[in-house]
């Protein structure tokens, strides 16, 4: 997932202001079409329009006018194609990247897999305690499990530089954690 910004600000016009916005947002979405992304997997996020008045003895440091922002978010579904979006979304005229993120397109499995791995080491290490001890598992009383996909976080903030060279993101490996509590029953 690639999440981004267009902000475009003009001192005396809202209409400029929206429109430039607009306009950016849809070059963005064109040329992401164009690179094979599904127009579906576009979607803004939010859209905050804002008027700061002329202060009386102008700072320069402060921006008056109408400022329009707009977050986006764009799905990509091959990891080697983000590099790609986030050079399109950059040439295109976005003003920020607020972050690459890659997770699983289906955790369930991923989370199974961790949760057979976790009880076959919960009955492996009770087995073992129990040996130790000269007991025998004879049963469970309970099994609790909880868990999530974490997703690893990429920040790259963007202030209208594009690349001169193609950018990689290397795809940081999703950790499955998934936590299983055992209680066994066990006699001599």
């Amino acid at each position: 997932m690639v999440n981004g910004v267009v902000q475009t600000r003009d001192e005396n016009s809202a209409t400029s202001a929206a429109g430039r916005n607009s306009a950016t947002y849809n070059g963005i979405v064109a040329g992401l079409i164009a690179l094979g992304v599904p127009r579906n997997d576009i979607s803004s996020s939010a859209y905050i329009f804002n008027y700061t008045a002329r202060p009386a003895s102008p700072n320069p440091y402060l921006q008056w006018g109408y400022t329009v922002t707009r977050s986006f978010s764009v799905r990509v579904h091959d990891p080697s194609m983000a590099g790609k979006v986030v050079d399109a979304v950059a040439a295109a005229g976005a003003t920020q990247i607020n972050g690459v993120s890659f997770t699983l397109s289906n955790p369930r499995v991923a989370v199974n897999e961790a949760t057979e791995l976790a009880l076959q080491d919960a009955a492996q290490k009770a087995a073992s305690i129990a040996s130790s001890e000269h007991l025998h598992i004879i049963g469970i009383e309970s099994i609790t499990t909880s868990g999530a996909a974490i997703p690893p976080q990429l920040g790259m903030p963007l202030q209208h530089i594009v690349p001169t060279a193609p950018t990689t993101l290397d795809n940081a490996a999703t950790t499955i954690s998934e936590t299983v509590s055992v209680v066994y029953l066990a006699k001599p």
